[in-house]
């Protein structure tokens, strides 16, 4: 059977997975999913049901509104869920047999994204929302904090929010928190007198504090505290009120991996993730809208018995089982070439978020007993069938220093003999490629060209040694796994050593840059939301964070500086040839447009074939988001375009 190709505008037709969450009886699941209305070109939410044993499924709510936050009553009878029906996001309360529905806040200028969460009595609902008027853009405005923006949110000032409960009968809402942060999540005790949040918070420096509130209000306590380091603590209830965390989450600095313990408040934390293999909260990057995957996730179980997160191990990022009573064990919940995340548990069943390499994410559930693993359905029906479009080819080889290294070679079905190929850069720089799904590499591979993709030296989901080896080298072990992986397929006959091209989103358009600048094999480079000029990126959300990596401090002077100039692939812009596309989102607050403007400016100069595509309003995650499907086929033409000019030339 014929399978028909993909092109880049098909990236509109694809359905995502967002949030999903069990009912009370575990009988049934809802979901949120993700569509794009082509002909107005924005994107859309639904809230779906699907009933767990046969996996029937049926719409609760309309396509055009953004819903998201889905949340059961406990006698399963209504899901609360934000919705942007009225204009701003609100708390609604939807019937799940009539579909009644029943708007519950009118907060100005709307509720925030954490929430909302059930009372065990079902009585009240517990949400954030900003105690702040809007403020006007158009005036000036004055900086006070040392963390003042967030990509993809902006100014601090503008989004911080409290924890709020509101009667289910109605009444007017109760402010619980006054942090002045943001609630990155919350939960119920199992009492329903106290509820548990995790706030970002920035006074002295960006910390991360975990604290209980009494639901009536009046006593807070702190938990536990730590620096931020671009992840916040997960943490959850225990029934008999301790409460179950995650240790400092240093992903952005290359440690692995973050402990789950148990913490009474009184005696050392019990460590409970002992004997787990691999990186808890590690990170398999994808081309699709990757939130639901990467967010860090803790669940317990409703007894208390375990805990379940994801780990990672290379390519891979499957579900642990932590036993919290007994002698330390954890399991996986699987073993397959895939990634998953879960999503909640409840009466001996897990229900997940799953993809690979060939599949999008759908939800499967896991039996707990028996492990059984069955799909609830196909979000996206058979437009993409395991294996029908490309093979993978898996890559285990030494670069010289002998460091074992892990890739893999994607190549279109029934090609034979070399195929141009694309080098495919992962950003992070501590994140790995693996068995998640990628449009862009479908589209590439739908036009004929082979994929290379190497988890060099920097990636997670291996040992700390294997992640620390570039800080303060960069562009030297982890360009030097890259070219080696690349060496291999070529000597094997895989890729054609006369049409390459290489790609690369942020640390990952660092990697691009630098190559393309030290060796002149490749055909065409492109950069997206590139992190090449380390001086300039400094006044970005986390340019605190790069002194870590580069084993300088700007700002002390011309020698702590050095590594800021020395590790920038703009200090070596005049020596690259290969036609450069840049790709800048204008929002972007991680890697600003300067950056992209210094590069383009500088190649320019140096007589390098160059453009720059520019994208309004998106933040450093790009085309990753939704909301903006015109910056997504952009994107994807873009690309093809430009590889096909050069490389196929």
């Amino acid at each position: 059977m014929d399978v028909p190709a993909i092109a880049p505008a098909d990236v509109l037709t694809l359905s995502h997975l967002v949030e999903a969450c069990l009912s009370p009886d575990g009988e049934q699941a809802a979901y949120i999913v993700a569509a794009t209305a082509t002909d107005t070109m924005t994107d859309y939410t639904c809230l779906w049901i699907a009933d767990v044993d046969t996996a029937q499924a049926r719409r609760l709510t309309q396509p055009g509104d953004v819903v998201t936050g889905p949340s059961w009553s406990p006698d399963g009878d209504r899901i609360a869920y934000r919705s942007h029906a009225s204009g701003t996001p609100q708390i609604h309360v939807i019937d799940v047999a009539g579909g009644s529905t029943r708007q519950m806040t009118s907060a100005t200028p709307g509720v925030a994204a954490t929430g909302p969460f059930w009372s065990p009595s079902g009585e009240h609902i517990a949400y954030t929302a900003p105690v702040k008027p809007p403020r006007d853009s158009s005036r000036p405005y004055r900086v006070t904090r040392q963390f003042w923006r967030l990509d993809g949110a902006g100014l601090i000032d503008d989004v911080t929010h409290e924890l709020f409960l509101i009667g289910v009968d109605g009444g007017e809402p109760r402010q619980l928190t006054e942090e002045d942060g943001l609630i990155m999540s919350a939960q119920w005790s199992a009492k329903g007198d106290r509820l548990l949040y995790v706030a970002f918070v920035e006074h002295d420096t960006p910390r991360c504090v975990v604290r209980s509130c009494d639901a009536m209000g009046g006593d807070v306590r702190t938990h536990y505290e730590e620096d931020n380091y671009g992840f916040w603590p997960t943490v959850a209830w225990l029934p008999d009120g301790r409460i179950v965390r995650s240790t400092t989450n240093l992903v952005a600095k290359g440690m692995p991996p973050v402990a789950i313990v148990i913490d009474g408040g009184v005696a050392e934390p019990e460590l409970r993730s002992g004997p787990v293999d691999g990186w808890i909260y590690g990170l398999v990057v994808g081309d699709l809208p990757l939130a639901p995957f990467v967010t860090p996730r803790l669940l317990v179980s409703p007894d208390g018995e375990s805990a379940y997160v994801p780990v990672q191990r290379g390519g891979s990022r499957h579900v642990w089982e932590i036993a919290l009573t007994g002698k330390p064990s954890a399991r996986p919940l699987e073993k397959s070439d895939s990634v998953s995340v879960a999503f909640d548990v409840r009466m001996g069943r897990v229900l997940v978020g799953t993809m690979s390499m060939h599949e999008p994410p759908d939800l499967a559930v896991v039996d707990l007993a028996g492990g059984e693993k069955r799909r609830l359905g196909r979000l996206n029906g058979n437009a993409f069938r395991a294996g029908e479009r490309f093979e993978i080819e898996p890559l285990a080889f030494g670069d010289a220093d002998g460091a074992a290294l892990e890739g893999w070679f994607l190549r279109p079905r029934h090609a034979r003999g070399p195929v141009p190929t694309i080098v495919q850069c992962h950003g992070g720089p501590h994140a790995a490629w693996g068995h998640a799904f990628s449009f862009d590499n479908e589209f590439l591979l739908a036009a004929g060209y082979g994929v290379l993709l190497v988890n060099q030296r920097g990636s997670t989901g291996y040992d700390r040694e294997f992640a620390t080896d570039l800080h303060g080298d960069w562009g030297h072990h982890d360009v030097g796994d890259i070219l080696a992986g690349l060496d291999l397929v070529v000597d094997r006959g895989l890729a054609d050593p006369e049409r390459l091209g290489i790609f690369g989103i942020s640390a990952g358009a660092f990697l691009a840059a630098w190559i393309t600048a030290h060796d002149h094999r490749f055909r065409a480079g492109i950069v997206e939301s590139p992190a090449i000029s380390w001086t300039a990126m400094s006044g970005g959300d986390v340019g605190h964070h790069y002194w870590r990596w580069l084993g300088g401090k700007n700002g002390l002077g011309v020698e702590a500086a050095e590594p800021y100039v020395r590790f920038s692939p703009t200090t070596y812009a005049g020596a690259c040839k290969t036609p450069m596309l840049i790709i800048q989102h204008e929002g972007d607050l991680r890697t600003p447009p300067a950056t992209s403007e210094e590069y383009y400016s500088l190649l320019r100069m140096h007589g390098c074939t160059t453009e720059m595509l520019r994208m309004p309003v998106t933040p450093h995650s790009g085309s990753l988001e939704l909301g903006s499907p015109i910056t997504r086929v952009a994107q994807n033409e873009a690309v093809l375009e430009w590889l096909n000019r050069f490389v196929l030339a």
